[in-house]
């Protein structure tokens, strides 16, 4: 009867691998993907890495607004900001045009970054930025 099952087993052995790789690989890889938000960190390494030591309070240090000036026209000239700008516009209506604005603007300092935009004066489009980086 052992001889039997071990028979068994090993007969279905690759129609059970089968199924893995077709329906449970990618299945959870979907469900992965789901929760990941990687273009941002990906796309703004240096503003993700500020707005992770921000405390979420008021508005994060000039080095931060200088940095997101410098990496959204960086990401507008190497074509990635439809992918970061799509991101963000799922969270909020409206932050697909901030971002192209933004990056067009090639803003260096805070006072230019607000006279792009008054969302760039509101503590909770930096909050936005900080949670779609995974921080």
């Amino acid at each position: 009867m052992q001889r039997t099952n071990r028979l068994a087993a090993l007969l279905l052995a690759p129609g059970l691998v089968l199924i893995c790789a077709s329906f449970v690989v990618p299945i959870v890889r979907i469900l992965v993907m789901a929760v990941a938000d990687p273009e941002l960190a990906e796309a703004m390494p240096r503003t993700t890495a500020m707005l992770r030591s921000w405390d979420g309070q008021g508005l994060p240090p000039e080095l931060a607004l200088v940095a997101i000036g410098e990496e959204l026209a960086a990401a507008l000239q190497e074509r990635r900001i439809g992918r970061i700008a799509q991101r963000l516009n799922f969270d909020r209506t409206g932050m697909r045009s901030l971002m192209l604005r933004t990056a067009r603007a090639r803003t260096v300092s805070r006072d230019s970054l607000v006279a792009v935009d008054h969302r760039w004066a509101e503590t909770e489009t930096w909050r936005l930025l900080r949670s779609a980086t995974g921080t």
